[in-house]
């Protein structure tokens, strides 16, 4: 008989189950069927042990009814026992549930939950290959003889509706084999083969320093241009060739199409991709290819990072401050800390990189904790774009048809159109109006649910919640005085599509926003024909701003980030100097000479002259004045705790309770700050409240954390999310 300790599909409950099996030995890592509280579900096994006692004997020792496993639910473990290690590392470091990080590392038709039994499974399909035995040919039709000389000069030919008949034919007169294959679900491009670029010597010694150097972690920095991938491609084929394999990270669905063909021309079809916008059938193929052994490497976003590779050598992050590298919903992890972890299991090297840094990575880099090169050329020494500050207050800058579209502006843009080259406009919200207010009493629209305010879509003609994604009726009455007559204002995408349209009507335009993507199913259509020269203007959110590639855009223009600057988070000033300098990076990338526009309220901001210069340095030595200031970042570590409850008054009562614990708990150990409402005061029937916690060590307060925090995380009607390393507070 076998003990088997089973985490079940409730993620609340973090500890694993005992149950007992008397059939063959059974793995670690597989799932199954039991019976749980009178209701059957699935679990995971964690831990498998052998004894010799009884069942009676068993439930005895342990003061409970052992229970039987009802069923296995897999042939063998859908994770090797690194990737187990990992999350249990994951769930530690985290402070999460184990079942909640396993659910992050699978895709949806393995997980461990009921769902998952009637997820999509594996697809078969018919290959039909010459049966060399055969010799009568004399006896076949000429339709017949046609699919027969195919088939043999392929070697093989998949069975369609169409073929279907004249295979049989051929089928019961001896002349094919058939046989059935796996179906692999998701289509790539057949990208041409190319030869490696020749690296200029920059790019050698950058090669040269990341290979030779010890540390595991490693920063590139490289400006807009310099040619930061084919570095990636380079050290992947040194990689390869010791017979390891890579993880390629990008911090946005949008660039996963342009980063696979890199590497797909470089390296051929043993290549898999990996992000939430496959169909969970197209996923449950590509992790059963790479589970296999038959992938090299792996593209994809975040969740990439727990691809079932078994030698991994090299993993990259590129565009490493992107803040889609953390993951914004429970496990609250972060994909460089994950891969650090991995590292370590492999030997591996870690390299991340970025145009602009975030300020944590280059902190590191400069105590050298992690290694560093400085990439400061264009690759084909072609200048930095020109940038003009536009200050739109100033009401003479701005045009009659639209007061977010500056002179200056419309100008440049109709010097890009007649010359038969691109623009691409920057606008960071997506939608119509970013603001709905009633015109008699002056309430603004806002999500029932969230409790923060709707943005208007045209296209659609609803309100949109951005946090939660609901919807509702324009035409909806005012909630405190039933008036239907409404004020529409802000600036976003579908507006500036509308607004430029009408000041160009003979440019061709496209808009990518989130809203696009959904209907697209990806982005990659969007950018594929702005690339093909389709469009004259390409209009989105900060997915146009970082990664692309474009040889005939000459303008970039970034509008309305203001609004970034006032936001209360201590990343606001970082996030709002790297999307604009990675937006101005679009520009004059090959031959042409680049311009930029940034139009804003505050030209004075030191975040606006630093992205002006395109000056990393020179920002990063203000800003780090700032964190050390505001005891942030990098100098002190965070960490949040945000707790939900139905009742208002319960949470803050509780939450009140919980910091007066963790105040004696910690000490001098960690500052205790809150509670406040979060950004979303409410999420769906329930409160939120948060508490900040601010410290140095975290080993040294994790236990103190951990003890306080445990009778809090039991109550059922109670949620207690932890936030290690929080993006934003």
């Amino acid at each position: 008989m076998q003990l088997i300790e089973v985490f079940t599909q409730y993620s609340k409950l973090n500890r694993p189950f005992t149950y007992y099996y008397d059939g063959d030995d059974l793995e670690v890592g597989v799932r199954v069927l039991i019976d749980f509280n009178n209701r059957e579900i699935v679990g995971y096994v964690a831990a498998v042990k052998s004894t010799k006692e009884t069942i009676e004997t068993a439930s005895k020792r342990l003061g409970f009814e052992l229970a039987k496993i009802t069923k296995i639910l897999d042939e063998k473990p859908l994770l090797t026992n690194e990737l187990m290690e990992l999350s249990e590392n994951v769930t530690s470091y985290y402070l999460t549930n184990r079942i909640s990080v396993l659910n992050a590392m699978l895709p949806p038709s393995l997980r461990p939950s009921k769902g998952s039994l009637s997820a999509p499974k594996i697809a078969m399909q018919k290959k039909v290959s010459f049966k060399p035995e055969f010799t009568d040919f004399d006896k076949l039709t000429d339709k017949q003889s046609s699919l027969l000389s195919e088939i043999m000069t392929h070697g093989s030919v998949l069975q369609t509706s169409k073929n279907r008949t004249q295979i049989m034919q051929l089928l019961n007169k001896g002349a094919v084999i058939v046989e059935e294959i796996e179906k692999y679900r998701l289509r790539y491009e057949d990208y041409p083969r190319e030869d490696p670029h020749e690296l200029t010597n920059l790019q050698k010694e950058a090669v040269k320093s990341i290979l030779e150097d010890y540390k595991e972690t490693f920063l590139l920095h490289g400006i807009t241009g310099s040619g930061k991938t084919e570095i990636y491609l380079a050290l992947a084929a040194h990689y390869l060739a010791q017979n390891k394999q890579v993880i390629m990270l990008v911090p946005e669905i949008a660039l996963t199409g342009t980063m696979l063909a890199n590497f797909y021309r470089r390296f051929g079809k043993k290549i898999a991709i990996l992000h939430s916008e496959l169909t969970p059938a197209e996923k449950y193929d590509e992790y059963r290819r790479i589970s296999a052994g038959e992938v090299d490497i792996v593209v994809g976003a975040r969740s990439a990072i727990f691809a079932p590779l078994q030698n991994i050598g090299l993993i990259i992050l590129d565009e490493e401050h992107a803040e889609t590298y953390k993951q914004d919903v429970a496990p609250f992890y972060h994909a460089l800390t994950v891969a650090q972890m991995r590292a370590k299991s492999f030997n591996a090297k870690v390299l991340v990189g970025s145009a602009t840094p975030s300020i944590e990575t280059m902190a590191r880099a400069r105590k050298e904790v992690y290694g560093y090169y400085y990439l400061g050329e264009r690759i084909n020494l072609q200048p930095l774009p020109e940038t003009t500050v536009v200050n739109m207050l100033d009401y003479k800058n701005v045009t009659t048809t639209s007061p977010y579209i500056s002179k200056l502006l419309a100008t440049e843009i109709r010097k890009a159109i007649d010359a038969k080259t691109q623009v691409i406009l920057l606008v960071n919200r997506r939608g119509y109006a970013t603001f709905v207010s009633c015109r008699e009493c002056g309430e603004s629209k806002k999500c029932p649910a969230c409790a923060i305010s709707l943005t208007y879509h045209k296209v659609g003609n609803n309100l949109k919640c951005h946090h939660c994604g609901l919807s509702f009726p324009k035409n909806d009455p005012c909630i405190k005085c039933g008036s239907t007559n409404f004020s529409y204002t802000g600036f976003a995408t579908q507006k500036a599509e509308e607004d430029i349209q009408k000041m160009f009507p003979d440019a061709r335009i496209l808009r990518l926003d989130s809203d696009v993507s959904r209907k697209d199913k990806t982005p990659q259509v969007v950018l594929n024909k702005f690339m093909n020269h389709e469009a004259d203007i390409l209009i989105g959110t900060q997915m146009v701003s970082k990664g692309h590639d474009f040889p005939l855009v000459s303008l970039v223009a970034v509008i309305g980030t203001d609004a970034n600057l006032s936001i209360p988070s201590f990343r606001s000033s970082e996030r709002t100097f790297q999307l604009i300098t990675q937006a101005i990076g679009r520009s004059g990338r090959e031959k042409i000479k680049g311009k930029a526009i940034i139009q804003t309220m505050m030209p004075e901001h030191y975040v606006i002259q630093h992205a002006k210069q395109q000056d990393y340095f020179g920002f990063y030595e203000v800003e780090i004045r700032h964190r050390y200031l505001t005891s942030n970042p990098p100098f002190y570590f965070l960490l949040s705790i945000t707790m939900s409850h139905q009742n208002e008054r319960t949470v803050k009562d509780t939450i009140l309770t919980l910091k007066l614990n963790l105040i004696k708990a910690l000490g001098e150990d960690a500052t205790v700050i809150g509670p406040t409402a979060t950004f979303y005061p409410a999420s769906g029937k329930t409160f939120n409240e948060t508490l900040i916690v601010r410290y140095k060590n975290y080993f040294k307060i994790k236990p103190a954390l951990l003890t306080t925090l445990s009778p809090f995380r039991e109550q059922s009607s109670l949620y207690v999310h932890i936030n290690v390393d929080p993006y934003d507070v």
